[in-house]
């Protein structure tokens, strides 16, 4: 996927170097692959994945025929962005409490 550059940052809308930072908090919690599937999904379809669904609002349908991946594309968004979440909120919604100390420390 990343060996045309041109068309991955047109498809994907982001720099390589974010898209791989995105990715390692991706494969932080990437379960172990079922034996079940020969060819599972790795985690950076899944990530490209879920910034193509934000960056262009496209629908799961679309990007299921585009990805070639089945119609439950929608619970590997979900999933995706569950774990996003978890790891940029701390980052850029640092805890209130931590915040009005440091400004009423400041200020006295």
């Amino acid at each position: 996927m990343t060996t045309n550059f041109e068309s991955f940052f047109v498809s994907i809308a982001s720099n390589l170097i974010l898209f791989y930072h995105w990715l390692e908090l991706r494969e932080s919690l990437t379960k172990e692959p079922s034996l079940r599937v020969p060819d599972p999904i790795t985690p950076d379809e899944k990530l490209a994945i879920t910034l193509r669904y934000l960056a262009t609002g496209e629908s799961f349908r679309s990007l299921a025929f585009a990805y070639r991946i089945s119609f439950n594309i929608s619970v590997l968004v979900k999933e995706t962005l569950t774990i996003l979440k978890q790891y940029l909120m701390p980052i850029f919604l640092p805890n209130p409490k931590n915040m009005v100390l440091k400004v009423s420390q400041k200020n006295s």
